[in-house]
């Protein structure tokens, strides 16, 4: 087995069980977290505004 191989038998047991499904029904789907949005702190120390 690869190190992947791990992964790949948890993702297919919660694609199985519906546990994604089950856990939007009961607490209503998580957000994404923006990706794009980076805080870049300048040479003199201080943060963009």
């Amino acid at each position: 087995m690869t190190g992947s191989a791990g992964l790949v038998a948890v993702a297919e047991v919660v694609n199985r069980l519906g546990i994604v499904g089950a856990l939007d029904e009961g607490i209503g789907p998580l957000k994404q977290r923006d990706r794009g949005r980076r805080c870049v702190i300048r040479q003199d120390g201080d943060q963009p505004a």
